[in-house]
């Protein structure tokens, strides 16, 4: 009987464990594609600064 519920419980720790696992797992991907996602709106936010800057200086260099 003690073996039986030695088993049991073991099973039940090693599903809650192994869940509790994929959790942070799946917490990290997903802020690992937070943190990418952050650093291409940035990118895309430095481009479009950029391009002002060379639309600004290219209209002072006609004049």
């Amino acid at each position: 009987m003690q073996k039986i519920a030695h088993k049991a419980l073991c099973a039940i720790f090693c599903v809650h464990f192994f869940a509790k696992k994929q959790r942070k797992g799946k917490k990290a991907k997903k802020k690992i594609l937070l943190e990418q996602d952050e650093i291409s709106k940035n990118k895309k936010r430095n481009n479009i600064r950029e391009r002002k800057k060379q639309m600004k200086n290219f209209g002072t260099q006609i004049e």
